[in-house]
């Protein structure tokens, strides 16, 4: 956990989550061909941690967050907060629930109402969770703007006059508004300039130690992960290949699809210097373009692009094995003994 994160806790376990979209359909509407886009992925995150999802688009790494606040329905699997399946609630109850989950989209030119100014658009939630004091919902806007570092001013502004770190300021706000527990950030930063991306960073962490934040923070970005996440899972193609703290995912990278990640980025100025380069050198940047979620390869999803790849990959799928402390890998070609 980074320094000052609440105790270690289990706030949210996922278990064999799985999802599928229609890729085509027949005459009478009914699915010909579909898409997995989550493949039984199981995880737990702990409360106060901020757990990080990385991969290439299309990895299917925004449809498991979705999945996790029920913006989307899976096909089968289980979503506990704390040990309730929120999957089997309903109703009264999930709305009551949904509280205490929030989510910051990656576009806030999209996500935000252009026909709401910001005061209408972050008291919107108070309103749906049964505020109905005025003078209340006031007050806590201002609280809530002025924790993101907004002027009271930015109330009666409409979304199209802000820029556009002061929009994801505000989607920010709106998401901290029915003071949830955990929050989902779907590529908080990747629609912003360079220059404001780091001070947004900087935001989440302080927000999540005032507010006991616990974060589900989705990127492609292996900087961004690196600098904001307490353990890192790696998907490809639907389903978790690596996952571990993240110091330990930096200096001891064991598959090659997390190694060739590694290998893209130019140099991570926080990465532990003795990381083993000579190993990353064998993986060098992915080669191919990855397999149709619609027709997946047999065996080890990665092995058509994977540069270690032997027969045993292409007939079978990977186990997941243990290699060290809270560091899991889905790989023929790693063992043990080779950490």
């Amino acid at each position: 956990m980074r320094e000052g994160s609440p105790i270690d806790v289990p706030l949210l376990r996922i278990e064999a989550l799985s999802k599928s979209f229609p890729a085509a359909r027949d005459l009478l509407g009914r699915p010909r061909l579909k898409v997995r886009a989550v493949n039984g992925v199981s995880l737990t995150i702990h409360r106060g941690e901020t757990f990080g999802l990385v991969g290439e688009s299309g990895c299917g790494k925004s449809t498991l967050g979705y999945l996790v606040l029920r913006l989307e329905e899976p096909d089968g699997g289980r979503v506990e907060i704390q040990g309730r399946d929120l999957l089997q609630v309903k109703g009264r109850e999930l709305r009551r629930m949904r509280r205490r989950f929030q989510v910051v989209f990656q576009d806030p030119q999209s996500s935000l109402d252009p026909r709401q100014k910001v005061g209408q658009i972050v008291a919107e939630p108070m309103r749906v969770g049964g505020w109905r004091d005025p003078r209340k919902i006031r007050e806590h806007v201002l609280e809530l703007l002025d924790a993101v570092d907004l002027g009271p001013e930015t109330i009666t502004r409409y979304p199209h006059e802000l820029s556009g770190g002061q929009r994801q300021r505000v989607a920010i706000a709106r998401a901290l508004a029915t003071s949830p527990d955990f929050i989902v950030l779907d590529e908080p930063t990747s629609a912003l300039d360079v220059s404001v991306q780091a001070q947004v960073l900087n935001l989440l962490r302080q927000l999540q130690d005032r507010f006991h934040l616990t974060y589900l923070f989705i990127s492609h970005n292996m900087a961004v992960i690196n600098y904001m996440c307490d353990r890192v899972a790696v998907m490809y193609l639907g389903s978790v290949v690596e996952l571990a703290p993240v110091e330990r995912l930096f200096s001891h990278a064991a598959h090659p699809y997390t190694q060739a990640l590694l290998k893209a980025v130019p140099r991570l100025p926080a990465m532990n210097e003795d990381w083993d380069a000579a190993r990353l050198d064998s993986a060098a940047l992915i080669e191919g373009d990855p397999p149709s979620p619609v027709n997946p390869p047999p065996g080890c999803p990665f092995h058509p692009r994977c540069p270690v790849a032997t027969a045993t990959c292409s007939l079978e799928r990977p186990p997941e094995v243990e290699i060290g402390p809270g560091h899991t890998v889905a790989c023929h070609a790693v063992t043990v003994a080779d950490q």
